[in-house]
């Protein structure tokens, strides 16, 4: 079973990732865009060392046999925990897919609804590794 996350919990583990990039991905099992968008993360996971980098997705999903399912599934290489409503409204997550991404020292530099595709991800993310 996928376990649950609150947002204080959130925001602590990204806090311990503090020096490297992290990524958080709200996603759902009913969101087209977002089945589109994880096959790619995943592969950038397995690419950059994790030192450098940390992702964790957050599903958002109402129904939780549909959502359990879909991440049985789909074989994360990182993370996954049921955020609900309250985590995504924290957040300000209004569309799905919705990706925050911290630089380094724990700053926010992208917090936007949308599907983004792995390249330009890629290229995004290696800009940001490269800044010590």
């Amino acid at each position: 079973k996928t376990p649950s996350i609150q947002t204080s919990q959130l925001l602590d583990t990204i806090a311990e990732q503090k020096g490297k990039v992290v990524m958080v991905n709200f996603f759902a099992a009913f969101c087209p865009p977002c089945k589109r968008e994880i096959p790619g993360l995943k592969k950038i996971r397995e690419d950059l060392s994790p030192d450098d980098f940390f992702i964790i997705g957050i599903a958002v999903d109402t129904d939780l046999q549909e959502m359990e399912d879909f991440i049985k599934n789909t074989g994360f290489n990182y993370p996954v925990f049921y955020g609900g409503e309250e985590v995504a409204f924290s957040f300000g997550v209004s569309g799905i897919p919705h990706n925050i991404i911290y630089d380094r020292s724990g700053r926010i530099v992208v917090n936007e609804a949308g599907y983004v595709p792995e390249n330009a991800l890629r290229d995004f993310l290696g800009k940001l590794m490269e800044q010590k």
